[in-house]
């Protein structure tokens, strides 16, 4: 069973640090069990449908999972002020899922977003599921993800060292109704994912130790993933052309989406954003 944990010297740290003080103080607030109280799975018609959603046909070469991200400690502040109604029907008429940033003091997001972005989309037929991206440590956050009305949660091996509580989390996910987004960032994270054979594994081209970007890492590790998985490619989409680099062919595969977040952020206009999530799906 692995047990290593982060580095100190890794840019990870001090954020998931700060994470674990975090979920001890809402837990305070509001404690535990009174979740477990009001909080059900979901019923089985509502249950893995951002899962099912990615093993359709896309439209284009991949499916678009457009991400709600208003900062991030790599890039500072991106978009604090975008109107969320709007941005979310952008995003809507074009990608698959959406993700959406529920940690507050390093990426300006929350489960009151989440939530929030859950309402405006159940008017859509069919609503976009959700993706909850956080740095989940503890079964209190996948209640959290629960309530706002996720239908994925993504769990990051590089903060669950150990594997005892990495399966803990991915069965307490699926006991939900949920899907476990398992992302990894090299090849022994992705034999640790392996041990429960996850459904979905997102592939991060992010090395999230320094923060620097490798668009090599999708090609070099999705020839390595079991057959019948949903691969996300996540991290490095500036333009059309990296687009076109995550979604090349290796070994016979692609993968089946592609997660875009700060490119989005950052466009300069609503109809700016619509332009170039256009063109990402019909790249």
């Amino acid at each position: 069973m692995s047990q290593q944990g982060l580095c100190p010297s890794s840019r990870l740290h001090p954020i998931v640090a700060h994470k674990r003080h975090e979920v001890e103080a809402l837990k305070q607030q509001r404690p535990f069990e009174h979740l477990m109280e009001v909080v059900r799975p979901y019923p089985p018609e509502a249950s893995f449908t951002f899962e099912a959603a990615l093993r359709q046909p896309a439209a284009g070469k991949a499916h678009l999972i457009a991400e709600l991200k208003p900062a991030s400690p790599s890039q500072g502040a991106m978009n604090t002020t975008f109107d969320l109604e709007a941005w979310v029907a952008a995003y809507a008429q074009q990608a698959t899922c959406l993700s959406v940033l529920t940690d507050e003091r390093f990426f300006g997001g929350s489960f009151e977003r989440l939530a929030a972005v859950g309402q405006l989309t159940q008017a859509l037929s069919p609503p976009p599921p959700l993706l909850c991206k956080d740095f989940v440590l503890d079964p209190y956050q996948v209640m959290l993800a629960v309530e706002a009305k996720a239908q994925a949660v993504l769990l990051m091996l590089k903060t669950l060292p150990s594997d005892t509580d990495y399966v803990l989390l991915f069965e307490m996910v699926r006991s939900y109704g949920l899907t476990p987004v398992v992302e990894v960032q090299n090849e022994d994270e992705l034999r640790r994912a392996l041990l429960v054979r996850p459904p979905v594994l997102l592939i991060n081209n992010r090395n999230l130790d320094t923060f620097e970007m490798d668009l090599s890492t999708t090609a070099r590790l999705l020839p390595l993933v079991p057959e019948g998985t949903v691969v996300i490619a996540a991290s490095g989409v500036e333009t059309l052309a990296d687009w076109h680099h995550l979604t090349q062919r290796v070994a016979g595969r692609t993968p089946q989406a592609v997660l875009v977040g700060s490119s989005l952020m950052k466009q300069p206009s609503l109809a700016a954003l619509q332009a170039f999530l256009a063109a990402l799906v019909q790249a």
